[in-house]
């Protein structure tokens, strides 16, 4: 875990980032840190108000780059680094590890002296990650929780979806899916992932029943143009249904892709984190919905 914090008492932003074996940060021969992940320009403007703390998943170690690499060079040893992931990596890569390391930083930040509060924000898969840990943390334990992209009912639903809802023949091709990867060995590698991770993150639980009986006030942001859109929009029905008296943000980026990001260029997570952090530190914290240009 990787800490930004001053002794000043102040709640903590807890950040999960999603899938992949790329490192959380990279290191400069001088020592200084770049963290790698969406998140990463708007973590500078948030800590006047938060501290932030990063979890980064097991068998992940962060990039060091030696003195005199150029420019190119640190982004190809970037991308290699993303894509051979270690067995290690693979055979720990699994919802209930990555939701127990969350917890015990979570309990861990809660002991310090400058921690006022504990707030959840999950990318991708990492909120699933959040989401597990609010089923399994109750009593108070986190403040808030935002779910950036790709919250909802399993991800083969949302890919159903996305190309085309009523298509027998992709839904048949989907269900066929489903059914293998329930039944296959933990090491079965399907798609370049051991089906343990599958099975996990996709088939075991979904975020729609990990929060079905948590209170925690939920941020739910999703871009127009990722394929999770009509799950995260079920999702947000589903979270008023279970809990009316729960807050619930929805904001939907317009033309926002996986990462917030619209076809002129334009990174929007800057934005919407900010947007997230008022709504998540506001006591009244109002249930609504928006559409972010």
């Amino acid at each position: 875990m990787y800490i930004a914090h001053t002794e000043q008492p102040k709640p903590v932003v807890v950040l999960l980032h999603g899938s992949g074996c790329r490192p959380e940060f990279t290191v400069e021969s001088d020592g200084s840190l770049h963290e790698t992940s969406v998140f990463q320009d708007a973590i500078g403007a948030a800590l006047d108000r938060v501290h932030i703390a990063v979890v980064e998943q097991r068998a992940v170690e962060p990039l060091v780059f030696s003195a005199g690499m150029r420019d190119e060079d640190k982004r190809v040893a970037y991308e290699r680094a993303g894509r051979e992931c270690s067995a290690q990596y693979f055979q720990q890569e699994t919802k209930p590890a990555r939701v127990a390391d969350a917890v015990a930083a979570i309990e861990a930040l809660r002991g310090q002296t400058w921690t006022r509060g504990v707030i959840l924000a999950g990318h991708s898969e990492g909120t699933h990650v959040v989401t597990g840990v609010l089923k399994q943390m109750t009593g108070g334990a986190v403040d808030a929780a935002g779910l950036f992209a790709s919250a909802g009912p399993i991800p083969f639903f949302g890919g159903y979806v996305a190309r085309g809802a009523g298509d027998r023949e992709l839904f048949k091709r989907t269900f066929d899916r489903v059914r293998m990867l329930q039944g296959a060995d933990d090491d079965f590698v399907y798609q370049g992932l051991p089906a343990r991770r599958w099975k996990t993150f996709w088939l075991d639980s979904t975020p729609i029943e990990d929060v079905r009986d948590s209170n925690v006030p939920l941020f739910v942001a999703q871009g127009s143009r990722d394929d999770t859109t009509i799950p995260a929009d079920l999702f947000a029905l589903e979270a008023i249904r279970q809990k009316p008296g729960r807050p619930i943000r929805y904001v939907v980026v317009n033309q926002g892709n996986h990462a917030f990001v619209t076809p002129d260029g334009h990174w929007h997570m800057a934005a919407l984190f900010a947007d997230f952090l008022s709504w998540a530190l506001n006591p009244k914290r109002e249930t609504s919905l928006d559409v972010l240009k």
